[in-house]
């Protein structure tokens, strides 16, 4: 029995392990309805494929954006929309985490201890939503610095 060339082989095996890259359509049917779908739409259906990207804060910003962040990381600074592995890179591990409070717009809050009070880092969707300080003196939250940037720490 003939043996198969070691590149046909090596690019079957590629082809099993490669990752698969499903292609979804968004249709709207002629009443209003929406269906999204492996398959392409059929004819009387508006629509046509999506692109979907995955953003798990792993470096899908604009390298502006990129930047900025590194900086920050730097200064010991969160910023808002910066995700939480690199506010972990510019803090460490919180001090405490919680959930969030009735109508607080968060996923999980990392709080941090400071000389002016206690940080609270709210997360929604794996990034930062909204930041303040909770002074020593009170326990009434201070809003962060306008810029959404925490004081760095000392």
């Amino acid at each position: 029995m003939p043996r198969p060339h070691p590149l046909l082989s090596a690019a079957i095996l590629w082809g099993a392990f490669a990752p698969a890259q499903a292609q979804v359509y968004k249709c709207i049917e002629p009443g209003g309805a929406t269906s999204y779908q492996q398959v392409p739409c059929r004819a009387g259906q508006k629509g046509g494929s999506l692109e979907i990207r995955t953003d798990n804060g792993s470096g899908n910003a604009g390298a502006a954006v990129e930047a900025e962040w590194a900086s920050a990381v730097e200064r010991r600074a969160p910023r808002k929309g910066m995700p939480q592995r690199l506010v972990e890179q510019a803090l460490g591990q919180p001090q405490e985490t919680r959930s969030p409070r009735p109508g607080e717009r968060a996923s999980v809050v990392w709080i941090y201890g400071r000389p002016e009070g206690m940080l609270h880092i709210a997360f929604l969707d794996g990034r930062v939503a909204a930041m303040h300080v909770e002074s020593a003196q009170s326990a009434e939250p201070q809003q962060a610095e306008p810029t959404g940037e925490a004081a760095p720490a000392q």
